[in-house]
Order: C-alpha cells, then sequence, then structure tokens
C-alpha cells in the first residue's frame, strides 16, 4: 500500500469487482480508456479481470485509488515491468466522475 497525503493506492482485491463494472458500464468512462472498444462488459467478464488483478503477478501490479476520505475513485497500474531496464508503462483511470 502507499499513502501520500491526498492519496492511497491499495492493490486491487476481488471484491473491487462490482465498483469497476459500474465504471466501465458508463459509456462516457469507457471511451477514454484502450480497453474501451464499445463493447458491453459482462459482470462475470469485469469480475474475472478483477480477480486476475488482484493475483500477484512480475510483468504488471493493478492498484486501486482511495481519496482522503476512504472512497475508491479509480484505478492504477504499472504494466510491461521490466526488472532489467527498470522501467514501466503507467496507466490511470479516474471512475468517480466527481473526481474528475
Amino acid at each position: 500500500m502507499l499513502k501520500g497525503k491526498r492519496l492511497t493506492l491499495r492493490p486491487v482485491v476481488e471484491e473491487d469487482w462490482e465498483l469497476r463494472f459500474k465504471w466501465l458500464s458508463d459509456p462516457e468512462i469507457n471511451s477514454t480508456l484502450p480497453s474501451g472498444n464499445g463493447i458491453p462488459l459482462t459482470p462475470n467478464t469485469v469480475r474475472e479481470r478483477t480477480r486476475k488483478y488482484a493475483e500477484s503477478n512480475d510483468k504488471s501490479v493493478y492498484f486501486t485509488i482511495i481519496n482522503k476520505e476512504d472512497k475508491s475513485i479509480g484505478n492504477a497500474q504499472l504494466y510491461k515491468i521490466n526488472p532489467w531496464n527498470r522501467n514501466a508503462e503507467l496507466g490511470l483511470w479516474i471512475g468517480e466522475k466527481s473526481e474528475w
């Protein structure tokens, strides 16, 4: 877990799937994501993806972004992790529109 003054990044847990599904079901949010191809996601698809994100992986790590009111507001991920070159790609998205 990484704590800052305004935000906390905590590892994704399987229980995060329902909120992720709510966010990803919003066409405005979904269209901003690389995976937002317009194909509707089912609850089972989001649940399975979230379960995978919660597992350890040496190529990627997924976080839920928590605001100072202890509310989940989005997601962050490091992926294409290359320990040899000491680099990775970063993805961030805020699903709570009130936090935009």
